[in-house]
């Protein structure tokens, strides 16, 4: 993985390990969609902080394995042609030979175009599971303490999030 920036023509952003996938969610699992997307908690779930961050991680889970594999990739030297368009910035998924377009983000060149590929590339599926699964061993690990809240206020733009679980000044 790369820590460049997207912009740098030398380094392409690349994330994800193809020889590490993670196991998918059950289809089992009682985490749900409600209508706008949201995730929630469902019948036998545990409550609480806890029980809300792991639906969070398991929804997170079951998007990246249902995205296309990786390992994802932006090279800003490497556009892309729609007929009858300019070039576009893209990500790519794949390795070679089996590469293949996952994502336009706007006209090449173009410095938020760029910024975008760089940041979708990053996003990698196999990315994604890891985190989920280091998330996932924290919570295991510290149940619902200052840490694992600390952990579910990166998710607080999400419905369901309850302000008495940001954490306090003092953790």
């Amino acid at each position: 993985m790369s820590d460049t920036e997207p912009s740098d023509p030398d380094h392409p952003v690349s994330c994800g390990d193809p020889a590490t996938p993670a196991d998918p969610a059950s289809p089992d699992d009682p985490v749900t969609l409600d209508g706008r997307g949201a995730e929630r908690s469902g019948v036998g779930g545990t409550g609480g902080v806890v029980g809300w961050l792991r639906a969070q991680l398991d929804g997170d889970e079951r998007a990246a394995s249902a995205a296309s594999p990786g390992p994802w990739t932006y090279n800003p030297r490497r556009e892309f042609r729609m007929p009858e368009g300019g070039p576009l910035e893209f990500v790519f998924s794949g390795v070679e030979p089996a590469v293949r377009g996952i994502a336009a983000t706007g006209p090449a060149n173009d410095p938020q175009s760029m910024a975008d590929a760089g940041h979708i590339a990053r996003q990698d599926p196999d990315h994604v599971r890891n985190d989920v699964a280091a998330k996932r061993r924290i919570i295991d690990r510290w149940g619902d303490s200052a840490v694992v809240r600390l952990l579910a206020s990166g998710y607080r733009d999400r419905p369901g999030y309850r302000a008495e679980w940001a954490p306090t000044p003092q953790n």
